[in-house]
C-alpha cells in the first residue's frame, strides 16, 4: 500500500503539545503517522518542535495573528463566523490559496481546528474533495448547552450566538463531504444540518506511558489535595471552578484542617488563598506529575462540547474522580461508578458526600484506580486514537 501524502494545517505554529488543546492533538497524530505518511504540515509563522521539523515538511504562512480588539469582536458578532474563527480569517484565506495552487500533490487535506472553517469557502471544488474538516467540537452543542443554562439577557444573547453557530454550519461545514468530531455527541449535533456530509468521530488521546501512578494507599499523616485543572480563562472551566469554590468551605470543614484545594492551570494563579487552602499552581511542565499526587480530581463542568481531556488525564494516573455529567460527556468507554463518581456542581450534598467516600475507602480508590488506568489504555492511548485517523484518511482515499 502507498504511503498517502497527508497536509495538516494548523492555526497555531507547533511549537509545543502543551500550548492549546489542537496542538495536543496534533503532535501526537504526526508522531504516531510519521512512519506511514508522507507528511507536510501548513502552519503561521513561529517555533516549531525539532523533532516535527526533522520530519515533515513544514510551510510558515506570514500572517500574523493580532491580539482581539473590540472593534475586532463587534465585526466578529456581526459576520458569519464565531470569535474564535473570525480572528483567522485571514490566515484562512492564505491557507486557502497555498491548497488551492497545490491541492494535487497531496491525497489528504486536514484542516485540523474549527478555527479553520473559514478556509472552506474559499476553496475550488476539486480541493475540497480532499479535505477531511475536524472541528474537534461542535459550536452548536457548546453554544447550545450555553444557552439551556443562561438566564434574562444573556439567554437571548446565547439564542443569538446558538442560532449563527446553526447557520454557519449549515453554511460553511456542509462545503466539505468530510466532517470529523472527538465524541459522537457533537457528531450527532449537526448530522441533520449537513446531510450531504459524513460526519465522523474520533475521540481524543491521552498520554499512558508516563511513570506516575495515584497513591491509592493513603498514611495517617498524608496531607488531603482536591485537584481540578484547565485553562481557568476558558469560560466553562472558569465557571466550574467558580462552582468548586462555592463549595469548598464544606468540602474542608468536613475533611481533615490539611486538605488542599490544588488549582493547575492558565490563570489558576490568582485563586491562591493560603487561609482557605487554596493553591493556584499555574502553568505546570507535567501535568501528570501533579495530578498523581494529588487524592481526588473533582470536576463541575456543566456547558460546552467534546471530550473533556481533564478527566482523560486524571484517569491516565488513576486518580479517583468526582464529575458530572458534563465533563463526562464524549468519553464513551468511561461509565459511572466504574471510572467516575456522578455529582450535581449545584448540589453540596453530593460533592461533599463523595469526597469523604473516596477518602475513608481505600479499596474504593484502588478500584477507580486501577479502572481510569486499564480504560485510557485500552480505549485512549495515541497510538490507539493515531490508528483510528490511520484507518479514517484511508477509507475516504480509497473510497
Amino acid at each position: 500500500m502507498k504511503k498517502l501524502r497527508l497536509l495538516l494545517c494548523s492555526p497555531y505554529s507547533l511549537d509545543s503539545e502543551n500550548r492549546n488543546g489542537v496542538n495536543k492533538i496534533n503532535f501526537n497524530i504526526l508522531h504516531h503517522l510519521m512512519a506511514d505518511y508522507e507528511i507536510s504540515v501548513l502552519s503561521p509563522e513561529g517555533e516549531v518542535d525539532d523533532y516535527i521539523a526533522s520530519n515533515c515538511n513544514v510551510t510558515m504562512m506570514p500572517t500574523i495573528i493580532k491580539n482581539v480588539t473590540l472593534p475586532m469582536k463587534i465585526a466578529a458578532m456581526f459576520s458569519l463566523y464565531s470569535r474564535d474563527e473570525y480572528i483567522f480569517k485571514k490566515l484562512s484565506k492564505s491557507i486557502a490559496s497555498y491548497i488551492n495552487k497545490r491541492f494535487e500533490s497531496f491525497d489528504i487535506i486536514h484542516l485540523s481546528s474549527f478555527q479553520l472553517s473559514p478556509v472552506l469557502p474559499y476553496l475550488s471544488l476539486d480541493a475540497l474533495n480532499k479535505v477531511v474538516f475536524f472541528p474537534i467540537d461542535s459550536k452548536v452543542k457548546h453554544e447550545q448547552s450555553k444557552y439551556f443554562e443562561a438566564k434574562g439577557f444573556e439567554k437571548l444573547y446565547s439564542y443569538f450566538l446558538f442560532s449563527k453557530a446553526k447557520l454557519c454550519t449549515r453554511l460553511v461545514y456542509s462545503l466539505t463531504k468530510n466532517i470529523c468530531f472527538v465524541s459522537p455527541l457533537d457528531a450527532n449535533s449537526i448530522a441533520s444540518m449537513v446531510p450531504n456530509s459524513t460526519v465522523h468521530f474520533i475521540p481524543n488521546g491521552v498520554e499512558t506511558d508516563h511513570n506516575f501512578q495515584y497513591a491509592a494507599k493513603l498514611s495517617n499523616n498524608s496531607s488531603v489535595s482536591i485537584c481540578f485543572h484547565g485553562d481557568m480563562l476558558y469560560p466553562p472551566n472558569k465557571k466550574a471552578l467558580e462552582a468548586l469554590l462555592v463549595h469548598w468551605p464544606n468540602i474542608k470543614s468536613e475533611n481533615p484542617e490539611q486538605c488542599t484545594l490544588k488549582l493547575i492551570g492558565k490563570g489558576s494563579e490568582k485563586y491562591t488563598d493560603y487561609e482557605q487552602g487554596i493553591l493556584g499552581m499555574g502553568f505546570v511542565d507535567n501535568i501528570y506529575s501533579e495530578l498523581s499526587t494529588s487524592t481526588i480530581y473533582v470536576s463541575l463542568i456543566e456547558t460546552g462540547a467534546g471530550i473533556k481531556n481533564k478527566l482523560l488525564d486524571a484517569m491516565s494516573v488513576g486518580l479517583p474522580i468526582l464529575a458530572t455529567k458534563s465533563s463526562a460527556e464524549g468519553i464513551t468507554y468511561a461509565y459511572e461508578d466504574h471510572e467516575y463518581i456522578l455529582v450535581e456542581s449545584k448540589c453540596a450534598q453530593s460533592i461533599v458526600s463523595g469526597v469523604s467516600r473516596l477518602l475513608k475507602r481505600e479499596e474504593e480508590r484502588l478500584f477507580f484506580k486501577n479502572n481510569g488506568i486499564n480504560c485510557v489504555k485500552t480505549n485512549y492511548s495515541w497510538k490507539a486514537i493515531s490508528t483510528k485517523y490511520s484507518d479514517y484518511y484511508h477509507r475516504i482515499f480509497y473510497r
